[in-house]
């Protein structure tokens, strides 16, 4: 299947990682007859990218309530919905997409993205990284790739030195302290 939930288990402890490939039509839709045409298979998509999300949640708060400082971190290779191209374009309605909110709502500690070339933040602890070099004459803004560390308080974290961008996540409520880097290529 296209989604998937791992234990990776390192010398600090145990990481949960949940990935998502390219959520394709036909996997999302496979077997089903879908009434009203494209509004209702966008309609069931969604319904089930939320069913995916909503399962990783509940997962996640049940694990969180014996297992408090074990980081949970998503790696989705997904477009959301306002996220913009290196070329400045603004993205909207072109793909299967997850909203801001919908990826608000997991409890995740850091959630890496993939599929946009520029380096953004598009909710709360999620971001694409961008890409490591331009992959054509449009793409103009830094490339790069993002240094994330998560630990149950932020006095954990060594913090960035001399690094231009850098956004600290405080721990709180459900989630876990991070700090995320971007290190420009040399490109």
């Amino acid at each position: 299947s296209g989604a998937e939930a791992i234990a990776v288990h390192t010398p600090r402890g145990v990481w949960h990682v949940y990935g998502l490939a390219y959520p394709w039509k036909r996997w999302l839709l496979e077997g089903e007859t879908i009434a009203g045409g494209a509004v209702g298979a966008q309609a069931a998509i969604e319904e089930r990218l939320g069913a995916i999300l909503g399962m990783w949640s509940h997962r996640i708060r049940r694990r969180r309530a014996t297992h408090p400082n074990e980081p949970h971190v998503g790696l989705m290779h997904v477009q959301v919905g306002g996220a913009k191209t290196s070329g400045g374009e603004v993205l909207a309605g072109q793909e299967i997409e997850l909203s801001r909110a919908m990826l608000d709502g997991v409890p995740f500690d850091f959630i890496g993205l993939s599929h946009l070339h520029m380096w953004q933040e598009v909710a709360e602890r999620a971001h694409y990284a961008s890409s490591t070099w331009r992959n054509d004459h449009s793409e103009t803004d830094r490339k790069g790739w993002l240094r994330v560390q998560v630990a149950q308080h932020l006095d954990e974290i060594a913090l960035p030195l001399g690094t231009e961008h850098a956004r600290q996540y405080f721990e709180g409520g459900e989630r876990l302290a991070a700090t995320v880097e971007h290190y420009a290529s040399p490109c």
